[in-house]
């Protein structure tokens, strides 16, 4: 798809309707990573997920993004964790 800064936009340029689309959030703590994917019409409860992980989330940075996934296009997020040994949750 054309480059898109969030995911509205991305469904809008390839004729998606934004409840088909998923979207991947990269979520941090002390103990690593967390790559949740959601609707894109949806938001991460970064409490309830926190909770059900046991765990304190939240978003990462651009920088830590762009730090972990060089081989992605900057700002990028891959659907996918497991390549980069980070956990995958999905909704």
């Amino acid at each position: 798809h054309p480059r898109s800064v969030h995911s509205a936009q991305t469904a809008r340029r390839s004729g998606v309707p934004l409840a088909s689309l998923a979207k991947p959030v990269l979520l941090s703590d002390e103990y690593g990573y967390v790559l949740a994917v959601v609707p894109a019409e949806r938001r991460v409860d970064l409490a309830r997920l926190g909770a059900q992980l046991h765990r304190r989330l939240e978003l990462a940075t651009e920088a830590e993004i762009d730090g972990l996934f060089r081989d992605c296009e900057p700002g990028a997020l891959p659907a996918l964790g497991q390549p980069w040994e980070i956990p995958t949750v999905y909704d």
